[in-house]
């Protein structure tokens, strides 16, 4: 299934949005929290979805990719959860906000995070030189064949 355009660029939106949220709350927390292990520990939070968030809003990543990038609902809901006492109420609002709205942008085009992410991995993005699931079928492919990959 290929989206509109017009839901691309909603998408596109919501995940700047979603960046720019969640950059302000990492730039409030205590800047030794402001690692990966800085913030699992400080918030006591899941480490994998620390290196999400801070993947999707360090890297100089857009809209689609920060969507492709983070966690899923529950893992969003929770990091509002454990850093709201670092955030004013209107940024914990917002935030819960774009995750709401997060979370029907999912049911309205798929039934998971994941689903959505592989939709969209099949749209055209021009700025976008590799898909998420292009690299992972690249790297099964290799790994079937048993091709070691160089770094």
């Amino acid at each position: 299934m290929l989206l509109p355009q017009s839901d691309l660029a909603s998408l596109t939106l919501l995940g700047e949005q979603l960046k720019s949220s969640l950059s302000s709350v990492i730039s409030g927390l205590p800047e030794r929290s402001q690692s990966i292990s800085g913030l699992s520990e400080h918030l006591k939070y899941n480490r994998s979805n620390c290196q999400r968030i801070l993947n999707a809003i360090n890297e100089n990543k857009e809209g689609i990719e920060v969507i492709c990038l983070l966690p899923g609902i529950s893992g969003l809901t929770d990091f509002c959860e454990k850093s709201a006492i670092y955030m004013k109420k209107k940024e914990d609002r917002q935030l819960l906000s774009l995750i709401t709205e997060f979370q029907g942008r999912i049911k309205q085009y798929a039934r998971s995070h994941t689903e959505l992410k592989r939709i969209l991995s099949r749209n055209d993005h021009p700025k976008k030189k590799k898909t998420i699931s292009a690299e992972k079928d690249k790297q099964a492919c290799l790994y079937q064949y048993g091709i070691q990959q160089k770094n």
